[in-house]
């Protein structure tokens, strides 16, 4: 299993070297239909944190909390994490084997390009 940040930081740089960016609502959705796709294909999870059920849908709070700032916003940052060796917060790393990197860029090629934005209902 991975950290949701290396994930997602994978995703935005993939975002970045594609032309475009991310908002935290399509970083969540992408980051959730991975980790479904994920343990759909493979019997494991791919995500290590577990995923909250919120009203528009699945949430990682490790992921959210580092970038709810940007509200609707492009992400113009990466995920970080405490690095005990440096004693300090640094962009969580990733390294993924081949068949991962190849398995995220096929997801997130596919997911990316959808409009999550929230539906509001009338009541």
């Amino acid at each position: 299993m991975h950290d949701a940040r290396a994930v997602s930081n994978y995703f935005l740089d993939r975002a970045e070297a594609k032309g475009f960016g991310l908002t935290v609502m399509t970083l969540l959705k992408v980051l959730y239909f991975a980790h479904a796709w994920h343990l759909t294909k493979y019997k494991i999870p791919l995500i290590a944190q577990p995923f909250e059920a919120w009203r528009y849908g699945p949430v990682s709070r490790v992921v959210y909390d580092q970038f709810k700032h940007f509200g609707r916003q492009k992400i113009e940052q990466k995920a970080v994490s405490f690095d005990p060796i440096q004693a300090c917060f640094a962009d969580t790393p990733y390294n993924f084997d081949p068949e991962t990197r190849e398995f995220l860029d096929n997801i997130f090629d596919y997911y990316s390009h959808f409009p999550f934005t929230p539906i509001r209902y009338r009541t």
